[in-house]
């Protein structure tokens, strides 16, 4: 995605995705860290396959739950600091796919990952982190970082704080997210139940 071009296009007029992996990245390693959640091989065509049978490409608003959790990855995978739309649309993944939207679902919601995924043995709280900054963003009570890059990462141990603070539960949610997908491809769903 680094430096993709449509051949027979002209860029200026469909201009390829802008996306980073890095947050992608982050989270696999610190789950190869901590053996949770594991991931499989899964091979690029079965990956593949399913995403074409999943997802239409003229979609243009999600849905189903799966679609949810696919649009929540693209998300996350635009290029920003931190930003706390992110922490919203990955628990509405999870809550699309595990909990179809009812009310009252935190517990209910970890069981059912945990039952996809196992239980983590180094950071039992990792949801509970998670859903602590996800209730908090929601409600209005975590403070907003200055837009833009007017800020250098490493200018300000506040700032450093801010986006610590972050790290660690978005790290877990999306590893867990992203094996939650991987699951599904592995064994061709679209759902749970």
């Amino acid at each position: 995605f680094f430096s993709s071009r449509y051949p027979e296009r002209v860029d200026s007029d469909y201009p390829p995705p802008n996306l980073s992996s890095g947050i992608l990245e982050g989270a696999y390693l610190k789950a190869a860290e901590r053996g949770w959640p594991c991931f499989q091989p899964v091979a690029v065509r079965d990956s593949w396959n399913w995403l074409q049978e999943a997802m239409s490409y003229d979609l243009d608003v999600a849905r189903e739950p799966v679609d949810k959790a696919l649009f929540a990855v693209l998300h996350i995978c635009e290029p920003q600091e931190v930003d706390a739309e992110n922490v919203l649309r990955t628990a509405q993944a999870f809550e699309a796919l595990f909990a179809g939207g009812r009310e009252s679902i935190g517990s209910v919601l970890q069981q059912r990952i945990e039952a996809v995924l196992g239980a983590p043995t180094s950071h039992k709280r990792w949801f509970n982190k998670f859903y602590d900054l996800r209730s908090r963003v929601a409600h209005g009570d975590v403070p907003v970082l200055r837009p833009g890059k007017y800020y250098d990462i490493g200018e300000s141990d506040q700032i450093e704080r801010y986006i610590a603070e972050f790290w660690e539960p978005m790290d877990d949610a999306v590893a867990a997210l992203l094996a939650v997908l991987q699951d599904l491809i592995r064994h061709n769903s679209r759902s749970y139940r």
